[in-house]
């Protein structure tokens, strides 16, 4: 359970290709050596319990293979709290599914 203003850490697919300067992606797992390391840009929207919360990173998690997001957002302190409080990602449009939710103290 996380807290207001707790920074979430959430992983997705589904984003787009927005590591162009990579070639041979397909497959590619991230080292830690990359550098830079592709973040996608403009970063996505993120509302938690119908507030807008502050995306802090959003790009690719070291070790991983490229084509897993890792976004990490702050939860905003006018957010409701509860058992299923939910979760709405928007990306280049195109947004999350519905009954997406996080727990929240």
């Amino acid at each position: 359970t996380a807290k207001l203003g707790d920074t979430m850490v959430f992983y997705l697919t589904g984003e787009g290709d927005y590591a162009t300067a990579i070639t041979a992606r397909t497959g590619l797992i991230v080292p830690a050596s990359l550098t830079p390391i592709p973040q996608v840009t403009p970063l996505p929207t993120v509302t938690i319990g119908g507030a807008p919360a502050t995306v802090a990173y959003a790009g690719t998690s070291t070790g991983s293979i490229l084509g897993l997001l890792q976004l990490n957002v702050v939860v905003p302190s006018s957010a409701t709290t509860g058992n299923a409080v939910p979760v709405q990602i928007t990306i280049g449009g195109n947004t999350s599914t519905a009954n997406v939710t996080v727990a929240l103290k």
